[in-house]
């Protein structure tokens, strides 16, 4: 007898009449038990799914709503960058999560991945709430001026000013006439 190709491993009847709707030829065994028909194998679903180029893996699937892409594997959603990790490599150690080396969120490609900690998971990201901690980070000032003690200056709300484009911009400002 012939096995269903959901990969469950349940045998499999002989088509009493051919269906084409259904892929059954009358006489051969059919190719899947009825309602197993969308439980291929999740290796074979996802493979299916992802498009290699030069350098990344692209994950053609279904994304959330941050571009992350998804699929089902068995009964629940995971997500594709996870999965094909824990595939190809191995599992990911609690407290760590893959970082996209890449930045583009619907890679796939294990050496694309990095297993990071959350922090610096977000951390690494470009996200508007990290602004503060990324400016806090500066040596310098945009014109390379060093962040230090004497030529720091806070303003009213609280941000970090260098002393010396403060007092060129002053200046600047005196020459035009501007008050």
């Amino acid at each position: 007898m012939s096995k269903c190709e959901c990969g469950c491993g349940q045998e499999v009847n002989i088509a009493q009449q051919t269906r084409s709707a259904k892929d059954h030829i009358r006489g051969l065994p059919v190719r899947f038990i009825l309602g197993h028909n969308g439980r291929r194998p999740s290796d074979e679903r996802f493979w299916g799914r992802v498009q290699k180029t030069d350098g990344c893996w692209l994950w053609t699937g279904a994304l959330n709503r941050v571009g992350y892409g998804r699929f089902w594997s068995g009964n629940r959603m995971v997500l594709a960058h996870r999965y094909s990790y824990q595939t190809l490599v191995g599992d990911i150690p609690s407290g760590l999560e893959p970082d996209h080396l890449c930045r583009i969120r619907a890679c796939v490609y294990p050496k694309h991945l990095e297993l990071v900690t959350h922090r610096e998971n977000v951390l690494r990201g470009d996200t508007p709430r990290l602004s503060r901690e990324r400016q806090l980070q500066k040596t310098h000032c945009p014109q390379g001026h060093p962040y230090d003690l004497l030529n720091t200056f806070l303003n009213a709300r609280g941000h970090r000013e260098c002393r010396e484009c403060r007092q060129l911009h002053a200046e600047q400002r005196r020459l035009i006439g501007v008050t």
